[in-house]
């Protein structure tokens, strides 16, 4: 559904299925490699074998075009303003080489960048208690929006 842009999580929100999935033993809700068991067989008589087997379908995000073009200045100064080095749990270092190697344009640097992004996005909202991520501040720019 994310892939073709469908809303289909409404008929989930409905709060008397949620309680009722919500009763259910795990036991029955999980089975080996096997995603949404229960919907499968609920929908086994409603939809073809071919839709029922169909595996998850990722939702793409243009992440490296946001972070060397329009996000790259907001990038550097979230990763390198001294707060992430004061927390003591990712080397400066380390911080500065994966930089370089994002701007020479490796993808494997700029995916760990993204990851270190998250990760101390994460810190300054949920252990430092910085509301100032909770409100306006905004960067837009040609779809990439990054609150920092």
């Amino acid at each position: 559904s994310m892939a073709t842009s469908i809303e289909s999580r409404v008929p989930f929100l409905d709060h008397k299925l949620v309680e009722f999935a919500a009763r259910i033993p795990a036991r029955y809700k999980v089975r080996a490699f096997s995603g949404k068991y229960l919907l499968r067989r609920a929908m086994a008589h409603r939809l073809p074998p071919e839709v029922l087997r169909r595996s998850k379908k990722g939702f793409p995000t243009p992440i490296r075009p946001w972070l060397r073009n329009q996000l790259v200045d907001k990038l550097s100064a979230v990763l390198t303003d001294g707060r992430m080095a004061e927390r003591r749990v990712i080397k400066t270092g380390f911080v500065q080489h994966l930089l370089q190697a994002h701007r020479r344009g490796d993808s494997h640097a700029t995916e760990g960048c993204w990851r270190l992004l998250n990760f101390e996005l994460w810190n300054r909202v949920f252990l430092d208690r910085d509301n100032r991520l909770l409100e306006s501040q905004v960067v837009r720019n040609e779809g990439a929006v990054l609150h920092a």
